[in-house]
């Protein structure tokens, strides 16, 4: 059994296969923050990238390393239609840059590896010019390059992996995330303008990486907190989950085997029906701190996928080695044996996480693999 067939079994069929995959990273997304990457690979001497080093069923398109960068989410690049995004801010501040949309971005003071941002639609309170506010277009040039990799990468038997967009975290993104907040609230149609203009964008993005030959269309939308939602279950299912469902049901609808996977970290617990009903096959990370993880899974097993369940949170960067390893154990034989499964950590590692950790996982994850 190749990969692809090991990922479709698990993946797309929610079903076991001959091994249990293991896996840093997740979805799209490179698993090792860029300063613990490199140090890593200095450590142990790795010349050949993370991926082929690991031999990952999953290998993400175009994959971060090949470019020479450190950027996080491989797929097709945005390119902005907006000239001149300061506008849309009163105060700019030191070092600062613009993405696609428009957001602003400035380092983080301590480590320039992590950035804030500000938000260009916190000003407008007037549909209409939301409504108006420029839109990224795709690359051509990223678009045919995507499709280059893909193939590539299908060739060696492995599964592609493609960043795929958001709905609720770029709209709060774009907006702010109080001004959003109150907006779900207080002006539902500033709300709903919003949420309309990300998923029309989201969408084009899925479709097109879709057609391009992306195996894995991969969403990020952080909707919970340790404890609960960070908006009440009830404003999801109104604003956020027909955007999901509209994007989901075309997806499938032009290729039922695109499997489209979700991450959402925090305790999403009283929506994950609504996402399995929406259509989502895989679901990241289940985090250990926030969620009963055995009830999760005793319950929709054979329902959805899940990939993740390690903690990043404590037991990577501050558990012992011995810690990490029974971690691991009791998650590939509790959690691995419904099937349709992938273990990795709950999100990126950061610069803090011992070697040894790491080393640990990797050892341990291998050794229940099969």
């Amino acid at each position: 059994m190749d990969s692809r067939e090991r990922m479709k079994k698990i993946l797309l069929e929610k079903n076991s296969a001959d091994r249990i995959p293991w896996s840093f990273d997740f979805g799209a997304t490179q698993g090792f923050n860029p300063t613990l990457l490199s140090r890593y690979k200095a450590k142990k001497g790795i010349k050949k990238l993370i991926y082929e080093h690991f031999d990952y069923d999953v290998i993400a398109i175009p994959y971060p390393e090949s470019k020479g960068t450190q950027e996080l989410n491989g797929g097709i690049k945005f390119i902005t239609t907006i000239k001149d995004p300061s506008i849309y801010y009163n105060e700019i501040p030191d070092r600062a840059e613009f993405d696609a949309w428009g957001i602003l971005y400035y380092q983080w003071p301590t480590d320039p590896t992590f950035k804030n941002f500000k938000s260009p639609l916190a000003l407008m309170d007037d549909p209409e010019e939301i409504e108006a506010y420029p839109e990224p277009r795709l690359s051509e040039e990223s678009i045919l390059e995507v499709s280059c990799w893909a193939e590539m990468i299908r060739n060696m038997g492995k599964m592609t992996a493609c960043y795929a967009g958001s709905i609720y975290e770029w709209s709060w993104w774009l907006r702010g995330h109080s001004k959003f907040m109150t907006d779900l609230i207080l002006a539902p149609v500033t709300a709903q303008t919003v949420v309309e203009k990300v998923k029309k964008f989201t969408k084009k993005l899925a479709l097109t990486s879709q057609e391009a030959g992306a195996d894995i269309l991969a969403f990020y939308d952080d909707a919970g907190t340790q404890s609960s939602l960070q908006i009440g279950p009830e404003l999801w299912r109104k604003f956020i989950k027909p955007a999901w469902k509209d994007i989901i049901s075309e997806i499938k609808k032009r290729n039922p085997d695109t499997i489209t996977f979700l991450h959402s970290c925090g305790n999403i617990s009283s929506i994950i029906p609504d996402i399995i009903e929406v259509g989502f096959d895989v679901l990241h990370p289940l985090q250990p701190e926030t969620m009963d993880l055995d009830s999760i899974v005793s319950s929709y097993a054979g329902e959805i996928a899940f990939w993740g369940t390690v903690s990043n949170q404590r037991t990577m960067p501050f558990g012992t080695c011995e810690e990490v390893r029974a971690e691991v154990k009791e998650r590939m034989l509790n959690i691995g044996k419904y099937g349709g499964f992938i273990l990795s950590p709950s999100n990126i590692l950061g610069p803090e996480v011992p070697i040894k950790n790491i080393d640990a996982f990797v050892e341990e994850a291998s050794r229940w693999s099969h």
